[in-house]
């Protein structure tokens, strides 16, 4: 028997950008096809006997959000089943992206993907309904594929449905400064260098305004770099908090700021949602692939970075995810190199925006309502 249900496969584990997407992903749902009824599961995890159960008398399994086409997305990011056609409903995407270290567009016309990981792309491309992605790259990779079944609908996290066309909030002042951590200074000093440079010189060009720290992933002080990070910060008396554990923390942060500047893309996604001016610093390729969906306030906060070139065999990417994971915690590789001029930067864009009227922030809140439209299209279309 067929329920008018979906079973989406979202959510996070100690990450507040993950918790995002689900949160927003579900209000979607609600808002846009409130004739169906979503149950939410764990992607990281293999499927249950119960859960194919629940998903075959479903409509359509939905993919959802976060970097998931990765070069062993298959079984690597969604274990799934091993044998695929013991799925009996659609299997679809909504807004995943791929994750590429440069973030240059180039790259994305060979983009590696194991074979279990076209395997499931196939399915997905027959599977008779669009599917979607979160950026132009990610759509471009998937063309030099051959697959011809995507749109560009962007990420869930883009859209609160209540701001849709709404005028954006306009500060005259910034009196509350929202600052996310970037994740690249445990890999590279340099990084971290550019991250304290631009939170004193906030900290001392807004010195009466309220200026809070926050880290997205859970603060593990057995790791050297973090807990070297939050020593720093209590001797310059900076302010900080971690909101990894829901979406609860980050919504109201960054919907109650009057600016976020940051190296975390889903607080600069979400402030956006809210029509709250951001400054986005790319530390990886995902904020480069938004600029192309947002435009708005973004600098490259990096040159150049080490190059793992991934072969196709998924046990390959499998030992260089290993290898890559314990160079950065052990500090092997030098890792980004930082732009050093991104301090001036900054406080240039802050000054220039207030003064003339948050002109890039209306660019961000236009882009929004346009491909907001694209998100409507493909859920509309859905089973």
């Amino acid at each position: 028997m067929t329920h008018d249900r979906y079973v989406v496969l979202t959510g996070g584990k100690k990450n507040a950008g993950d918790h995002l997407i689900k949160y927003k992903a579900l209000r979607l749902f609600k808002a846009i096809r409130p004739d169906r009824e979503v149950v939410a599961l764990d992607p990281w995890k293999p499927l249950s006997t119960e859960d194919l159960q629940l998903i075959n008398e479903s409509k359509a399994l939905i993919l959802t959000g976060g970097p998931a086409l990765q070069g062993n997305m298959y079984p690597g990011v969604y274990p799934l089943v091993d044998d695929l056609d013991q799925i009996k409903v659609p299997i679809l995407t909504m807004g995943i992206g791929y994750k590429e270290e440069s973030g240059h567009w180039h790259n994305t016309a060979q983009y590696p993907l194991s074979a279990s990981s076209i395997k499931l792309l196939k399915r997905i491309e027959t599977s008779g309904y669009k599917s979607s992605v979160r950026d132009y790259h990610t759509l471009n990779a998937l063309l030099h594929k051959g697959f011809k079944s995507f749109v560009m609908s962007g990420c869930p996290a883009l859209y609160e449905v209540d701001q849709i066309k709404q005028s954006i909030k306009a500060s005259k002042s910034f009196q509350n400064i929202a600052f996310s951590l970037g994740v690249s200074f445990i890999q590279s000093d340099s990084m971290r260098d550019q991250m304290r440079s631009l939170m004193l010189a906030i900290k001392h060009e807004y010195s009466s305004s309220k200026f809070v720290v926050y880290f997205h992933h859970t603060i593990d002080l057995n790791q050297p770099k973090q807990e070297e990070m939050v020593n720093w910060l209590k001797q310059n008396n900076i302010s900080f908090e971690d909101i990894s554990a829901t979406e609860k923390m980050m919504v109201e942060t960054y919907q109650s700021c009057d600016i976020h500047i940051g190296y975390r893309v889903h607080a600069h996604i979400h402030a956006s949602s809210m029509g709250v001016p951001s400054i986005l610093i790319n530390e990886d390729s995902r904020g480069k692939g938004f600029y192309t969906v947002m435009g708005g306030l973004v600098i490259d906060g990096y040159y150049s970075l080490p190059r793992f070139n991934r072969p196709t065999a998924s046990t390959f990417y499998k030992m260089l995810g290993a290898v890559k994971k314990i160079s950065d915690k052990l500090g092997l590789i030098p890792g980004l190199e930082a732009y050093e001029h991104l301090s001036k930067d900054v406080l240039f864009m802050m000054k220039y925006e207030l003064e003339a009227g948050h002109p890039r922030t209306k660019v961000v809140r236009s882009n929004i309502d346009i491909h907001f439209e694209e998100m409507k299209k493909f859920l509309l279309q859905l089973p």
